[in-house]
């Protein structure tokens, strides 16, 4: 490993999966709290001095999902090594001068080019994925109408496709007319608002090309775009089990299919019953399953 990196557990308190136990919540932590916090969660699943995995990159920038890693390093299994310098024909020189020599394999896991828009004119989108004037992440800015959109160009500490999901309802209902964009100058303004947190907040470890977002505060914006964001008020009116599953239980895609466009009557019930349904094989018959709301906090 050229520099360490961050280690999640794919479990958290009480065996829940790690991404279950994140809520949008009415009252939210200041970032410094929430960063001790994730510091405390990962700490408890390895020491990253330890193991020699400590690194000056954020953690919410270069992070790994990992369960097994712990083990193989503690065992032997698994020996880590500073960065390549070069190859040889049957080895390897590593950054601290150490050769390694008859090696059976090499696996190459560099990634891939995470941003390419070379097909498209300069006067439509920058080249440079850190120089796209996306409002919102997904209306060109620059365009004299709203006739194109992106998907997915973020980069996220998670899933993608609830994310792209709200992004592409939101662009069908521009196209359709049945949404507005605000004028040119409005959007530019955002995107530069945008583009100045994204710095401030993540600054030199800004690993990704392509902006970072926070999943439950983005999609809940562009939900708003489209009314199809639940109000925690109304539904506690109307159904307080739901209201309290909807802001206090992790965010799921159908939450956005409960009001406003293309609501599914099937919502509320998969809603209540997420949770439930997660751990339901793991339980006799008739047992009630606790929810992540019972069970130790985290803010991961």
């Amino acid at each position: 490993m050229r520099d360490g990196t961050w280690i999640y557990p794919r479990l958290s308190h009480g065996g829940a999966p790690i991404d279950m136990l994140g809520s949008r919540g009415l009252l939210t932590s200041p970032a410094f709290i929430n960063a001790h916090r994730r510091r405390q969660t990962l700490a408890e699943h390895i020491n990253q001095t330890n193991y020699g995995l400590e690194t000056a990159k954020d953690m919410y920038e270069h992070v790994m999902v990992n369960d097994e890693l712990r083990y193989s390093l503690i065992s032997g299994k698994v020996l880590l090594r500073p960065g390549v310098t070069k190859f040889t024909r049957t080895g390897a020189l590593l950054a601290d001068g150490t050769m390694l020599d008859n090696i059976d394999a090499v696996v190459f896991a560099t990634g891939y080019v995470e941003a390419n828009v070379s097909y498209l004119d300069d006067s439509i989108l920058a080249k440079d994925p850190t120089k796209l004037d996306l409002y919102k992440l997904v209306f060109p800015a620059n365009l004299p109408h709203p006739s194109m959109a992106v998907i997915g160009f973020f980069h996220v500490r998670g899933s993608i496709p609830p994310v792209a999901e709200v992004q592409a309802r939101w662009a069908a209902r521009v196209f359709s007319g049945r949404v507005k964009l605000p004028d040119r100058q409005t959007m530019l303004e955002r995107v530069r608002r945008d583009r100045e947190e994204r710095h401030r907040i993540l600054g030199k470890h800004m690993r990704s090309k392509l902006p970072k977002i926070g999943v439950i505060p983005y999609r809940d914006e562009i939900a708003r775009e489209i009314g199809a964001m639940p109000s925690f008020w109304k539904l506690l009116l109307k159904d307080p089990r739901l209201a309290f599953r909807v802001y206090f239980q992790p965010p799921l895609p159908a939450h956005y299919r409960l009001v406003g466009p293309h609501q599914w009557p099937g919502a509320a019930d998969y809603t209540k019953e997420a949770v439930g349904n997660t751990f339901y094989s793991l339980r006799h018959a008739g047992k009630e399953v606790t929810s992540p709301s019972k069970m130790a906090v985290s803010s991961i």
